[in-house]
């Protein structure tokens, strides 16, 4: 999933200032419990500065590394920025991988409910 400092960036370019980027990847909120089991060095449940200060750099060098993946990907005239024709191609793709996760999420529960025997879970 795209964070929303990424749409920014791929969005705006390099109109979108670093901070700006900062302030959209992640918006205070308390960690994720699976957050604290990784980022909890001292093991006391929570996460000290030093702790949430590791977990925002980790997650900024993922976010720079799905953009740098994004701009290879759909920045064909390569100037850094996704162009409105590149967008498209972006967003279609991601439609794309969005129907075929579905489609094999479906044929998965098809599966399991042939092996049962029994009818269709309904969802």
């Amino acid at each position: 999933m795209l964070m929303p400092g990424l749409l920014l960036l791929a969005f705006f370019g390099p109109h979108a200032s670093a901070s700006a980027q900062e302030e959209t990847a992640r918006p205070d909120h308390p960690p994720t419990r699976a957050e604290v089991r990784r980022y909890d060095a001292d093991k006391d449940g929570r996460l000290n500065e030093e702790e949430t200060a590791h977990m925002k750099q980790d997650e900024a060098a993922r976010a720079a590394a799905r953009e740098k993946r994004l701009l290879a990907k759909y920045d064909a005239n390569h100037n850094g920025v996704l162009d409105p024709d590149e967008k498209e191609r972006w967003e279609a793709d991601r439609k794309a991988d969005h129907e075929r996760r579905q489609a094999q999420r479906a044929a998965r529960q098809a599966a399991r409910d042939a092996e049962k025997g029994g009818e269709p879970d309904q969802h």
